[in-house]
């Protein structure tokens, strides 16, 4: 065998020796504690989700630790929607849909002079102006109340006396707007009638100016300071010349009040609500009664006053109650009785207001209606490089819901079930990854994203919401620390023994033969 050929089996000997002798060192699995772990990405994944993007989720590193080899991750999710708001209202109860003004406008109003806030003015002006006000609050109530005015006294032409010529008309039907009402009551302001009084003509022409309808609440607010001496085709006369008596002979008798009466009380089978305000009534006896013993009686029967404490003469107050009724036993609907002219304006704009508008009753108004995330499920999935090197362990349970104990290995998933999430209210759950005490040297010098995506699921007003999904996350690296071959006993003394004595016999043998050449 040639000289060139004994080196090349000599070196190829040495080769094999070198190779095995580091293959023994380096094919055991990698030490945790022979390396070194770096965070190269501190990635965040965040974000909203929902119809307002009121929901939002965060993913995020919370804690690195280089020398345990451990990183810690965050999962926050939050309702960010504003908390529920509301505030109660008073809403004012069964409100008048229309209204009719029933104006005295005898001479009476026009002439007796009143003092109300240090202003002298009449009364009629007076129950006009305090009308005023009393529409413009109840037009704020309901802007669609509807509005008539009628003045009543008795006509200027005694043939139409006790007709429905006493009452004069001021809106053909009824008006809608609280301008087009005070033009009108600035028109009753002016105008003046005959010097007697048929309120029976006054309410029947008042009636006639409702609707067909039969939901809006009507009423009719009669205001007068007298009471009847005319009636439907009864009216006064005076005495006859040479009989030795003055003034008006069937001027305040039965019947005259008892055809009123009736006419008020049938204002209640239309459906009609009449608000009387009698103004003034005093308890003088009357100038001009003819009423017999037994009409009086008749009379103070029905309104519950003695014959004992009663006059030659009923009084105005003493007719009032009997075709009207009592405050607190009205004829029909509500009666009151105003004792002086500076209280006119707080009946009027007050007391007959709250009566009218009934009494009101709390509503909820929502400002801000509540919004929730129903269903919340937050599932986070781990590379596979991951599972096998890294142990998961729980470092801070869910604050609301739960959490499943352990990877899924079928899709190297955690499923994190929230639930619904109110207003303002947030979720958290944060987990450890740490390095195994041994791990697979092919991860060594890679970036490992510590996640692969989060999906979020979630449901809204019922209905399954838009889903999310999220792959950013941190990232680490994994390197090995180099150490010096340090030649150890053992297996590889016995590898290093059995090589040398084989490379010592080839040699023996490769000389013996040149030897014999």
């Amino acid at each position: 065998m040639k000289k060139k050929t004994l080196r090349i089996i000599t070196i190829a000997l040495l080769v094999v020796m070198i190779f095995a002798a580091f293959s023994s060192v380096f094919a055991a699995p990698t030490a945790k504690g022979d390396a070194t772990m770096t965070l190269v990405k501190d990635e965040i994944a965040s974000g909203t989700f929902g119809e307002q993007d009121y929901g939002s989720y965060r993913k995020e590193k919370v804690n690195f630790d280089a020398a345990k080899k451990l990183i810690d991750i965050k999962l926050t999710v939050t309702n960010n929607a504003p908390e529920p708001k509301s505030h109660e209202e008073e809403i004012p109860g069964d409100l008048p849909g229309e209204i009719v003004y029933l104006i005295d406008i005898s001479r009476s109003m026009s002439v007796n002079e009143v003092t109300i806030n240090g202003q002298t003015t009449t009364r009629k002006q007076a129950v006009i102006d305090a009308a005023k006000i009393l529409t413009d609050k109840l037009f704020a109530q309901n802007k669609d109340l509807k509005v008539g005015v009628v003045g009543y006294a008795t006509s200027t032409n005694d043939d139409e006396r006790g007709t429905l010529k006493d009452a004069k008309v001021f809106t053909e039907s009824l008006v809608t707007t609280k301008e087009a009402v005070n033009s009108v009551f600035d028109t009753v302001a002016t105008t003046t009638m005959g010097n007697t009084t048929d309120i029976q003509m006054g309410l029947r022409a008042a009636a006639s100016l409702f609707t067909d309808s039969t939901t809006a609440k009507k009423y009719i607010v009669l205001l007068t300071d007298g009471i009847p001496n005319v009636a439907e085709g009864v009216i006064p006369t005076t005495y006859p010349e040479g009989s030795g008596q003055q003034g008006w002979q069937s001027a305040y008798d039965m019947n005259v009040f008892n055809p009123t009466k009736a006419e008020v009380k049938g204002l209640k089978d239309k459906g009609i609500n009449l608000v009387s305000i009698l103004i003034n009534m005093l308890d003088n006896e009357l100038p001009f009664s003819t009423m017999t013993p037994g009409d009086m009686q008749t009379m103070y029967e029905a309104i519950g006053r003695p014959i004992s404490e009663a006059g030659e003469k009923p009084t105005y107050l003493d007719v009032s109650k009997y075709i009207f009724g009592t405050t607190t036993k009205p004829t029909t609907g509500d009666v009151y009785y105003i004792p002086t002219d500076d209280e006119i304006y707080d009946y009027i704009t007050k007391t007959v207001y709250d009566s009218m508008i009934g009494e009101p009753t709390k509503k909820t108004v929502v400002d801000v209606p509540e919004y929730v995330l129903e269903d919340i499920v937050l599932k986070d999935y781990f590379p596979a490089n991951i599972v096998a090197n890294f142990d998961k362990a729980e470092l801070i349970a869910p604050s609301k819901g739960t959490i499943t104990a352990e990877i899924n290995k079928a899709d190297n998933s955690i499923t994190w079930t929230i639930g619904d999430l109110k207003p303002q209210e947030t979720a958290t759950y944060t987990y450890r990854l740490t390095l195994k005490d041994t791990f697979d040297s092919s991860i060594i010098g890679k970036n490992l994203p510590t996640n692969e995506k989060i999906t979020i699921t979630y449901k809204e007003k019922g209905q399954d919401g838009k889903p999310v999904e999220d792959t950013r996350c941190p990232v680490v690296m994994l390197d090995v620390i180099p150490k010096k071959v340090i030649p150890q006993t053992g297996e590889n003394t016995i590898l290093f023994v059995g090589l040398a004595l084989l490379a010592t016999v080839s040699i023996a043998v490769v000389s013996k033969v040149k030897s014999r050449k």
